[in-house]
């Protein structure tokens, strides 16, 4: 057998080195991108003074816009495009703003509804238990869920209750993500396979019931903190079919729309900023065609 693992060595060294080669001749010698990006906005003189007077005289830093928007709401809905390491970090500090404002519950897509009792558990521990935290990411979407930044947030919570007072109300971190058992997802009878793919669409109904039940019936505020689309709002999403060509039919069963429908004057939707897709463009380009982040530049 061991001349068998010489050849896989061999061979597995020389596929590295021929992909380290495809990557610099890639990075050096093509002149163009690979995929064209999407063509960036151009604002006049005017427009360009009218968004820096309004970011000079109406802007916030971000701590204090999502406070602000506490202010006319309860539910304040904070969307992402995912896997941005800036975003979780920035909930990261978020965290002891939010408690000093009174409010007490995050909503939080990355971890299983099931894990509820294990997430209260690691948040009041006396110490911070590492190992419960990687286990209650772990099962989120069957362990594919593997960032640093996320799992932090666990940590920074605990840290905010681990300076509390005793008898102070406790931060809460509400998860509203259903298990999904990717044994049975992948490897079991067809009725399993169904089940768990049924589960994996639970998102948008569960953000929706768990923020009315432990939030508006009990006259709390909460930031729920998730993926962009389940945080519509008033937005309704459009479909398109696999050409990409729009079908005239909208989604309106968001997470966010839901809560919107029933609350109209308790809900807000706020997106962070980040790249995002334009139709006809593999590569992902700047939002509003980059007028926001020139504005911000000048």
């Amino acid at each position: 057998m061991k001349p068998l693992y010489k050849k896989v060595f061999r061979y597995g060294l020389l596929v590295a080195c021929l992909l380290v080669l495809v990557v610099i001749a890639l990075v050096f010698f093509v002149p163009q991108p690979l995929f064209p990006l999407p063509p960036l906005g151009r604002l006049t003189e005017q427009e360009s003074m009218d968004m820096v007077s309004y970011l000079k005289t109406s802007g916030l830093p971000p701590n204090d816009y999502i406070i602000s928007k506490f202010r006319q709401h309860d539910v304040v809905i904070l969307g992402e495009n995912h896997r941005i390491s800036q975003d979780p970090l920035f909930i990261q500090q978020l965290l002891p703003v939010l408690y000093k404002n009174g409010i007490t519950l995050l909503g939080f897509e990355f971890a299983c509804t099931e894990d509820q009792e294990r997430v209260d558990q690691l948040l009041n521990g006396k110490t911070y238990d590492k190992a419960l935290a990687v286990s209650i990411l772990r099962n989120l979407d069957f362990g594919i869920w593997p960032y640093r930044e996320y799992l932090d947030i666990f940590k920074a919570a605990w840290q905010l209750n681990s300076e509390l007072p005793p008898d102070a109300d406790r931060f809460r971190i509400l998860p509203m993500t259903a298990y999904v058992d990717g044994e049975k997802l992948n490897h079991g009878t067809l009725e399993e396979q169904a089940e768990q793919r049924h589960r994996m669409n639970f998102t948008d109904s569960l953000i929706a019931s768990i923020v009315e039940r432990e939030a508006i019936q009990k006259g709390k505020k909460i930031l729920v903190y998730c993926g962009r689309h389940h945080a519509f709002s008033r937005f309704h999403q459009p479909m398109y079919d696999d050409s990409n060509k729009f079908i005239g039919k909208y989604f309106t069963l968001r997470g966010g729309n839901r809560l919107f429908d029933k609350y109209p004057t308790k809900v807000t939707t706020v997106m962070l900023h980040s790249p995002i897709s334009y139709t006809g463009f593999i590569a992902y380009g700047l939002p509003y065609y980059g007028l926001i982040d020139q504005a911000f530049a000048l």
